[in-house]
């Protein structure tokens, strides 16, 4: 019998720790995905900083959503905070995309 819960308790601790590289490795992706994100929307010759930014924007929306469903929520709320500083700057920079608006009115609730 003690054979058995020790084995049990030993494959339910293996198993734990395969997630938690398994989700790791996934943020760490991510992450690195961010950072590309970043450096393209640097480096993309003959575009306006504003469809840039845009480009941007959706992109890390993509990104952001698997991301969120990986990371605790106290981690996740900087990159939201990014996102907004993100969206405040399209609308500065384009008064009339009401997408942008209207996301940027989701991310604050």
């Amino acid at each position: 019998m003690k054979i058995l819960l020790i084995s049990i308790l030993v494959s339910a601790l293996a198993y734990c720790i395969y997630r938690c590289f398994k989700s790791a490795k996934k943020t760490d992706y991510y992450y690195q995905r961010l950072n590309e994100l970043y450096k393209e929307s640097r480096s993309q010759p003959g575009k306006t900083q504003l469809e840039r930014l845009k480009s941007l924007y959706c992109s890390r929306g993509r990104v952001l959503k698997r991301l969120g469903d990986i990371l605790p929520k106290e981690n996740f709320e900087r990159f939201i905070n990014d996102r907004i500083i993100l969206a405040r700057e399209i609308a500065r920079l384009d008064k009339d995309d009401a997408e942008i608006e209207s996301d940027f009115e989701i991310i604050q609730q």
